[in-house]
């Protein structure tokens, strides 16, 4: 519409005039309204445009549920719209004005996107059309066309917003009128949303720069909830994952196979980079608004994993680790945009693994768990009823839904749909619901749904619950068509005690299913303490003191003094004994097995929910009890983190590669958090969460020890360049280049649980500057807090020691060029860990030339092997004891052997170069500068001893390094490398390893020791 000229009206009476009008008017005595209508009556010209239409304008005002919003949304499009062409249109359309007045009385947010863009005024006429849904293939076309307009990438999201704020205003229109039905409304809000998300990944694949159209891209997405479903709310998040083929995906990018894992990395970084354009895109606020919030927390890992998981890992996730409500999470996964063949593997995979394989009875205990947690947070937040959480709400009908799709979708095809009210209809025809539940089920689904979208469509906001005061609750009546209130409220009570009623009767119906009632008796006992009953039941399981083990199950089921577990708590613990039994005897120490679950399940809070959802996965409570059983260090970690106890189950590490996408993420927040004090937060719990992850993962078998040590140094150059980048952007006022470089076992790759970190700093610009960021730095990552510390950080293998903590690149140069025989042993660990890793490669580059040049012309040998000999005779371990470090054919042995052939021949094979000790054995082999068979035992020795020490630090304490052959914990040891055995033959099993092992190492360590020696005489 056109704005024409408007000419200045006369002077009028505008009070007379605002009294005509307001005697058409029903409800004058509404102080809103009559506030609003003053504001209307100030603007006389508009008043005498109204007077005409005066009797029609006050029919239409009264049929708004918010009269007074109405009126102001009404004056405001005035503004915008032209008052003397939107007069004229509506006067001539008198089903015109009744629409406009009822959506500016029903919405603000279609008020607003009026108000911003007039010209959508176009898409209520002619009305009739408003009935039609456009559907998929229409509205996917239609965005198509609207990001064609523009070539700027920018231009094509805002024009993608734009359509997504004007298709969302339409719906709303023929919902508000009346003219579409609730299946209508929630198809095409969600065909709006697959079209805008499908569009989006074509300009996300634009902006990366990726060739290939999305239908052969390799990369997935994946909708979830409600968008899964075809069920989507106004303001609903979209729940979203994504996947990827490796092979697909770099089929338009590399030619040929190249090397596996860089390909891997490769395609890892492209499916970020394009999971992390299409997220922002979609859900980034700009001046034209978001075209949607995404919600990623749905994905295989959480919000800490990967924002895009290769394929296999995905599915090795949801067969080994994913929880029985990921699974019913799974009922509505469907994909919507991506390529072809990827999705269609995708529900093939869906197929098999939701509906195959059989719902345990744990499983249905653990969902309960969940649910009932969702419904006592929502009854504590929302006293007069929240819609999905509340008893009787949507989420009860969509729990018996999903229940009985997982319980008989296998059995039956129909049932395998993402939609609720054809899911419930299925299972009418299944003979699995009477008519009367089918019924309830859904009129109670559509009412509260219908109610849902009633509260949410005024501001456009995620809200659920009903309100509180008198005058809103009246307002969302009439947007309900209802009378009054109280009429609203008795609707709502009755559909909500109908769903509650069948949601009751169809979970007592699935218990009986699964019912159990022959270990009831024995269970019992350990309640009603029959103490020789429940002994002899205990003496089937291993345990060394089985009245302390039946004094921890009594804490177990009855819960911590003063907070009693209630009955159906201490019967769903006392229930799972057996199977928490069955898995502690499969441990090293399952006294400790149990005491240690005990302790954790109090840390947690709910013990029942903890100990359900635990069980709810028989390889995840295995691993859970096979590492606690063990460790006392990682079992005091989780004390002091439970809520990490979830990640740790559902997420372990398996990939050392996947811990750089999670790194990127901390380093943001590090360096983006309000204080010090958030950052030194973020980097704490990030370290504590990724070293129980770790951890675990390295006891229960999905790690080996030298992938662990990886793995740790990893989460190190992470937290590094974390305080570095923050310390930076705080102090770096001016430009300087820095960066952190790692020695000792940080440089080497070779991290311990609680190793310090032995750190240098490098600089190119203002010292100054330089002292106060490595500084700071150091602060962020040593200061103690309620977190404890992250690292300990030893400066002292810096060029001089006593000197200052940076050094520029000119005085690492000059100190270069004199190494103390010392540095001769530590600098070639010397690695980038953190900054401009740049400066670090040409500093250690030089330091090998210096190194092997003074290592030949001058007598550093003696001096070494002085240094050498000193460290064994102050540190020999006792006869009785096995120490990994210090043992003849030990760690110190075999690094010292190692050292000196790359020094001895670094001047001949940069390869040999290396801050590794493994990689530079296998060079030296290589080069034929080692034996193999010498090559072969220092392997194996670093290998084995490396795992034993790692061992020894988890078992014990991060402080101790040497274990007494004496202790039972040796026994628990060896049976933990052996496997379960018997403590006897583990620890004669393990002596043999030691004995083998050292001696062959020590001799060639001896070998290479006697050669360089040579050589360099």
């Amino acid at each position: 519409m056109s704005e024409k000229a408007e000419v200045s009206p006369p002077h009028y009476d505008a009070s007379a005039i605002a009294n005509v009008l307001l005697s058409k008017v029903r409800r004058s005595k509404d102080k809103e309204f009559l506030k609003a209508f003053s504001h209307i009556a100030e603007d006389v010209e508009l008043s005498i445009m109204l007077i005409p239409i005066a009797d029609e304008f006050a029919e239409a005002i009264s049929e708004a549920p918010d009269m007074a919003m109405a009126l102001v949304n009404f004056r405001r499009l005035c503004d915008v719209a032209g008052k003397t062409h939107l007069l004229k249109w509506l006067s001539e359309d008198k089903g015109m004005l009744h629409a406009v007045l009822k959506i500016l009385g029903t919405s603000n947010y279609a008020a607003d996107t009026l108000y911003l863009h007039p010209e959508y005024l176009s898409i209520l006429s002619p009305l009739r059309n408003l009935s039609e849904p456009k559907g998929f293939e229409a509205l996917m076309n239609e965005a198509r066309d609207a990001t064609k307009a523009f070539r700027e990438i920018k231009r094509k999201w805002d024009s993608l917003r734009r359509f997504r704020q004007r298709e969302t205003l339409r719906i709303i229109a023929a919902d508000v009128l009346g003219m579409m039905s609730y299946e209508n409304v929630v198809a095409e809000l969600s065909n709006l949303a697959e079209a805008v998300v499908r569009v989006a990944l074509d300009l996300a694949i634009e902006q990366i720069g990726l060739s290939s159209p999305q239908e052969t891209c390799g990369f997935l997405v994946i909708a979830l909830g409600k968008l899964g479903g075809f069920e989507l709310n106004y303001s609903s998040d979209i729940d979203l994952m994504f996947t990827f083929d490796e092979d697909l995906l770099l089929k338009h990018v590399l030619n040929g196979d190249g090397d596996e894992r860089r390909r891997s990395r490769l395609a890892s970084q492209i499916a970020t980079r394009l999971a992390f354009a299409l997220t922002s895109g979609l859900s980034d606020v700009t001046e034209y608004g978001y075209a949607y919030r995404v919600d990623l927390r749905l994905r295989p890992y959480g919000q800490s994993g990967p924002i895009a998981l290769k394929w296999d890992a995905m599915i090795s996730y949801y067969e080994s680790w994913a929880r029985s409500w990921e699974r019913m999470a799974l009922l509505k996964a469907r994909p919507i945009a991506g390529d072809v063949t990827v999705a269609m593997r995708f529900s093939r995979f869906v197929d098999s693994y939701v509906y195959t394989t059989p719902i345990e009875s744990d499983s249905i205990s653990a969902l309960m768990e969940v649910k009932k947690h969702s419904e006592e947070l929502a009854e504590t937040t929302a006293p007069l009823g929240h819609v999905k959480a509340g008893r009787g709400g949507i989420r009860d009908v969509e729990f018996v839904v999903q229940l009985l799709q997982l319980l008989f979708g296998g059995k039956y095809e129909t049932l395998k749909t993402p939609n609720t009210l054809k899911a419930i209809k299925a299972l009418l025809d299944c003979g699995l619901l009477t008519h009367e539940e089918y019924e309830g089920l859904t009129e109670g689904y559509v009412f509260l749904r219908k109610l849902e979208h009633m509260l949410q469509i005024v501001e456009h906001l995620p809200i659920r619950e009903l309100p509180k005061g008198a005058d809103e609750l009246d307002k969302l009546a009439r947007r309900m068509s209802f009378d009054t209130a109280d009429s609203l409220l008795s609707a709502y009570r009755m559909h909500t005690r109908n769903v509650r009623s069948i949601y009751e009767r169809v979970l007592r119906d699935v218990e009986s299913i699964f019912s159990k009632v022959a270990e009831d008796a024995v269970l019992r006992s350990v309640v009603e303490c029959d103490d020789e009953r429940i002994l002899d039941w205990l003496s089937r399981y291993e345990f060394k003191k089985p009245n302390e083990v039946l004094n921890t199950l009594r804490f177990l089921v009855d819960g911590p003094a003063g907070v009693p577990l209630s009955l159906r708590e201490r019967i769903v613990v006392t229930r799972l004994l057996p199977k928490v039994m069955g898995a502690a005897s499969k441990t090293v120490n399952p006294d400790a097995a149990i005491l240690r679950l005990e302790q954790i399940a109090t840390a947690f809070g709910n013990r029942a929910a903890f100990i359900s959802s635990l069980c709810s996965n028989d390889l995840a409570l295995e691993m859970f009890l096979k590492c606690i059983a063990f460790s006392g260090y990682l079992t005091e970690l989780m004390m002091r983190y439970p809520e990490y106890a979830e990640v740790i189950l559902k997420e372990p590490l398996s990939d050392v590669s996947s811990l750089s996408a999670i790194g990127v993420e901390l380093v943001e927040k590090a360096v983006n958090a309000k204080t010090d004090e958030d950052t030194k937060r973020l980097i704490r719990r990030f370290k504590h969460r990724e070293v129980l992850r770790i951890g675990f993962s390295e006891l229960s078998g999905l790690l080996g020890s030298d992938l662990a040590a990886t793995a740790l140094s990893e989460i190190a150059d992470i937290c590094v360049e974390a305080a570095l980048k923050r310390s930076m952007t705080l102090l770096a006022g001016e430009p300087v280049r820095m960066v952190a470089i790692g020695l000792g076992g940080l440089g080497a790759k070779e991290l311990h649980y609680a190793s310090d970190l032995d750190l240098a700093f490098a600089h190119e610009g203002e010292y100054a500057i330089a002292s106060q960021v490595a500084t700071h730095t150091i602060h962020l990552l040593s200061e103690i807090t309620n977190d404890s510390f992250a690292y300990k950080v030893d400066v002292r293998l810096r060029p001089q020691p006593s000197g200052a903590l940076s050094w520029s690149t000119k005085a690492w140069l000059d100190a270069l060029k004199d190494i103390e025989a010392w540095q001769f042993l530590s600098f070639p660990r010397m690695r980038g860990t953190a900054g401009d890793i740049g400066i670090a490669f040409r500093l250690i580059n030089i330091a090998w030339d210096e190194m092997v040049r003074q290592f030949s012309n001058t007598n550093v040998l003696g001096e070494l092997l002085k240094l050498w000999q000193k460290a064994k005779e102050e540190h020999k371990p006792p006869s009785d004891k096995l120490d990994p470090k210090y043992a003849s054919g030990g760690l110190v042995d075999i690094q010292f052997a190692v050292t000196l052939i790359q020094l001895a021949y670094g001047s001949k094979s940069n390869s040999l170069r290396h801050y590794s000790y493994s990689h530079a054995i296998k060079t030296a082999a290589k080069l034929s500068l080692l034996p193999a068979n010498d090559a072969q035992a220092l392997l194996e020795g670093h290998k084995f001893m490396r795992m034993m020490k790692a061992l020894i630090t988890l078992i014990k304490s991060p402080q101790i390094t040497q274990v007494s052959i004496n202790d039972a914990e040796f026994e628990q040891l060896a049976m933990q490398i052996i496997g379960k055995a018997s403590p006897e033959s583990a620890v004669v099993e393990v002596m043999q390893r030691w004995e083998r092992t050292t001696q062959r190492a020590y001799e060639a360590v001896m070998r290479t020791v006697e050669h360089v020696a040579k050589m360099v005489a």
